[in-house]
C-alpha cells in the first residue's frame, strides 16, 4: 500500500495491484483514449507489484518505479484522486 496525504486534509491508501493493473503509461495503455485495466496485474509478481522510487514530476505528478524495472508511468494528482474511490 502507498498512502498519500492530500492538502484537503484526505488521506488515501493505494493497492499497489490496482495503481499496477491501471498503470497509465502508453506501453500498458497504448496511444488510444482511455485507461483500461491490465489483466496482466492479475498475476503479476510480488517484485511487479513492490515500488522502488517514487518520483515528483513538475507539481502535477509522481512517476512511479516498479520492483521489475517498469518506470513509464506518470500518475497526476487528478489521476491519483479519479483511483481514490477505487481503493
Amino acid at each position: 500500500m502507498t498512502e498519500i496525504e492530500w492538502s484537503d486534509g484526505q488521506t488515501t491508501r493505494y493497492d499497489h495491484r490496482m495503481l499496477r493493473g491501471l498503470c497509465p503509461c502508453a506501453k500498458c495503455q497504448g496511444h488510444d483514449r482511455g485507461i483500461r485495466w491490465l489483466e496482466s496485474a492479475e498475476s503479476a509478481s510480488k517484485l511487479a507489484l513492490e515500488l522502488s522510487e517514487i518520483e515528483q514530476v513538475g507539481n502535477y505528478a509522481v512517476g512511479l518505479t516498479w520492483g521489475d524495472g517498469h518506470s513509464g508511468g506518470i500518475y497526476s494528482f487528478d489521476y491519483l484522486r479519479e483511483l481514490a474511490p477505487l481503493h
